[in-house]
């Protein structure tokens, strides 16, 4: 029995491919360093932007999914003979799960702005290549949990279930103390 795993979570502009953000979780000869990671995101930007339509491509020896929104393209990566429909589902965990902690507002700007929240809904759906949760609100509590804990964002500028989370914290601390 065999892990599946993901080789890679990548975000460029869609306009002229550069990166965004991106992830890595093998240290194969193609993502190495830097500057061989760029070069596997120029050749993946020429061949999806070829293929607006498709939502698979093969390159070398990986199988990238995608998907186009607005000014960004999301990539997951895995290896080529790795399962396309764990990929596709990993992929709309991950781009579900920014739609509801950006508010629909799914861009470069405001993912810039929310880096945090990128990087964080990254780390809970793969961690070393292994998927670990599958449930979009999961993934986007936990999120807004560690974020709302790490900023200490004042108790105004929270959502609801941020503030509710922040309540039920100080809670159960008061009652472990």
């Amino acid at each position: 029995m065999s892990i599946k795993t993901v080789k890679a979570l990548i975000v460029l502009e869609s306009g002229n491919g550069a990166r965004l953000v991106s992830k890595y979780y093998s240290n194969e000869t193609t993502f190495v360093n830097k500057q061989r990671q760029e070069t596997f995101e120029a050749k993946l930007f020429s061949k999806t932007k070829a293929q607006p339509l498709a939502e698979i491509v093969i390159l070398d020896d990986y199988a990238a999914v995608y998907k186009s929104s607005g000014d960004l393209t999301f990539y997951a990566i895995g290896h080529k003979d790795e399962n396309e429909l764990l990929l596709l589902q990993v992929l709309n965990v991950f781009r579900e799960s920014m739609d509801i902690l950006l508010r629909n507002q799914v861009e470069k700007k405001t993912m810039l702005e929310n880096l945090d929240y990128v990087l964080l809904t990254m780390d809970e759906l793969v961690d070393n290549g292994i998927i670990l949760e599958w449930d979009v609100d999961e993934i986007v509590k936990r999120v807004s949990l560690k974020t709302a804990i790490e900023s200490e964002t004042p108790i105004s500028e929270q959502t609801i279930s941020q503030a509710f989370e922040g309540v039920k914290e100080q809670l159960i601390k008061s009652f472990i103390s």
